[in-house]
């Protein structure tokens, strides 16, 4: 079974990565709202972040402690440590119930200075996919350049995730992979998308866990249904179709 480092981060004191187990590679431009945040002298980017509005990411809290100044983000990023459209964040807006002890309401808003030429993803609020395909997104740094990848995985139930963690699951938290196909997140902010009358949606945002590669344990993602009221608050004129 082939393995993919996908989404490292050089932090501090040690590499942060997600790895990615079957993932394939994606095309240039595929997926232009995938965006990485560094600071300014940075070797590495620090987390992953997604376009939803021309001016709007959509991140984890986790990043929020980033010093507040000389933050950029890299839109449409393709290859790990090269930088795409370059813009810098100047405001940093965590969920007001994020919870970095539980990891409850793991979101944050980014604001770009100005605004990006790449077109938004979508999000959707009122559908959560259990027991679906969906599509999580990574960059496998096994190649020298760190190319973007993708990689189909289910979406669990979180009765059926609370199961298999032996634990209760939160609310604002939902499940995915955990078969032949996985993630395993180290660094926060990956997108988790499915795809609905050919629009593809964010439902997801990964955030840090320690449980990798377990079989038949999913990893861990931000519930995007969960936080309507927080991120449409910067939003004007995202799509967010009702379920099909």
């Amino acid at each position: 079974m082939a393995k993919f480092l996908a989404l490292a981060a050089v932090a501090a004191s040690a590499a942060a990565q997600v790895e990615v187990v079957n993932g394939t590679d994606v095309p240039v431009s595929k997926y232009p709202f995938v965006t990485t945040i560094r600071e300014a002298y940075a070797l590495s980017p620090r987390c992953v972040a997604s376009l939803i509005a021309p001016k709007v990411l959509l991140a984890s809290a986790s990043c929020y402690s980033i010093s507040p100044s000389g933050i950029y983000a890299s839109i449409g990023t393709y290859l790990w440590d090269k930088d795409a459209e370059l813009i810098k964040i100047v405001k940093q807006t965590p969920h007001p119930k994020f919870n970095s002890d539980t990891g409850d309401f793991d979101l944050a808003i980014f604001e770009l200075e100005t605004e990006s030429k790449a077109v938004p993803v979508a999000l959707k609020f009122n559908e959560d996919a259990e027991n679906e395909l969906g599509m999580a997104l990574g960059f496998d740094l096994d190649d020298a350049e760190g190319v973007l990848m993708e990689d189909d995985v289910k979406i669990w139930s979180n009765d059926d995730c609370a199961e298999a963690y032996g634990s209760d699951v939160l609310p604002s938290t939902m499940c995915a992979g955990g078969g032949d196909n996985d993630t395993c997140f180290f660094v926060p902010g990956t997108p988790l998308t499915i795809t609905r009358n050919g629009v593809q949606y964010v439902v997801g945002v990964g955030h840090s866990g320690d449980r990798c590669f377990e079989p038949g344990v999913p990893g861990s993602y931000s519930r995007v249904s969960a936080a309507h009221d927080f991120i449409q608050s910067f939003l004007s004129n995202t799509t967010t179709e009702p379920a099909s």
